[in-house]
């Protein structure tokens, strides 16, 4: 299945007024929901390839902090704001801890942009897979997405999957933080 991160509205209002009750209970007022409640949609997407991709890159991070795999990581991570859940949804606010919401009893994480770049910072300071660059085919996808999906493209190694995953989520909170917009990382 295909995942992909977008920035822009969230266009789920249960979700949008249960993300601003989780920030009025830990003391953030409504002026500062009002930017990116307000965003404008569909700013920008970016393909994080798809869900066994995602998580291959959680897998490597829990290898990075001694766990076995992703879903021992999982509840003992220090890194809590990568999409460790199916979807995912970060907002342009500083705020801790992240949460988990409700939607119709499946579970939406929850968490800040900026806390997200800084648990990429972490991994990218733990990890040798050169963290920060763009594998082949990314800036490609970024430039031009239907050149890209017709180019027959495919990556090199597993160090260009977490290179990509790991790019694609920072561009993605740099980008929301930037625009005043949620990111969220779901099936595309």
């Amino acid at each position: 299945m295909g995942k992909a991160l977008s920035i822009g509205q969230l266009r789920m209002d249960s979700l949008e007024r249960a993300a601003i009750s989780h920030l009025n209970s830990l003391g953030l007022d409504d002026e500062r929901c009002s930017t990116w409640t307000n965003c404008l949609d569909n700013i920008d997407f970016i393909d994080a390839l798809n869900s066994a991709s995602v998580c291959y890159f959680l897998d490597h991070v829990a290898k990075l902090e001694g766990f076995e795999d992703s879903n021992v990581a999982l509840e003992k991570t220090r890194y809590r704001q990568l999409p460790w859940w199916d979807c995912s949804i970060w907002l342009p606010v500083t705020f801790a801890p992240p949460t988990l919401l409700d939607d119709n009893g499946f579970p939406i994480f929850l968490g800040s942009c900026q806390a997200l770049l800084s648990d990429l910072q972490g991994v990218k300071d733990r990890s040798s897979c050169s963290l920060g660059q763009s594998p082949p085919g990314y800036e490609q996808m970024r430039s031009d997405i239907n050149v890209f999906y017709r180019s027959g493209f495919q990556l090199e190694d597993e160090s260009s999957i977490i290179q990509w995953i790991w790019k694609a989520l920072h561009d993605g909170a740099q980008l929301a933080i930037q625009t005043s917009a949620p990111l969220l990382c779901g099936p595309g």
